[in-house]
């Protein structure tokens, strides 16, 4: 993503709420969040079921250099090794995600998530 692209998606977020299940621009929770970023800015329509997405993803192990649309598969929230959190990549080592304690989206560098990151969910072209 270009920096005009990356300030477009802080934008359209910005007042958005955290919702359980949710995936619009006024209402996500971190997985609809990231369905969002790949729909409009990817055009990877990913479908609303989300048991059905691991089947459109490789999971790779991480570290690997990133690309755009990269989905971070996190252990945010926990001390152990199962995925409570997921990110997208949006280029020039920067995450952006959605979290339960916010309002609109946060981006942060990648070296914020040092010892969370669990693997790496690329989609399949």
């Amino acid at each position: 993503m270009n920096q005009m692209q990356q300030q477009e998606l802080m934008l359209r977020f910005s007042h958005c709420k955290f919702k359980h299940n949710g995936n619009t621009y006024a209402e996500a929770d971190c997985a609809g969040a990231a369905q969002i970023i790949l729909r409009d800015f990817a055009g990877v329509l990913l479908p609303d079921d989300r048991t059905t997405w691991s089947e459109l993803f490789d999971f790779l192990p991480w570290p690997l250099p990133l690309q755009d649309f990269d989905v971070l598969m996190l252990r945010y929230h926990n001390q152990f090794d199962f995925v409570d959190h997921i990110g997208v990549h949006i280029g020039n080592d920067y995450i952006v995600h959605f979290g339960k304690h916010t309002a609109g989206m946060i981006c942060n560098r990648i070296d914020r998530f040092e010892g969370k990151i669990i693997n790496v969910a690329r989609y399949k072209k």
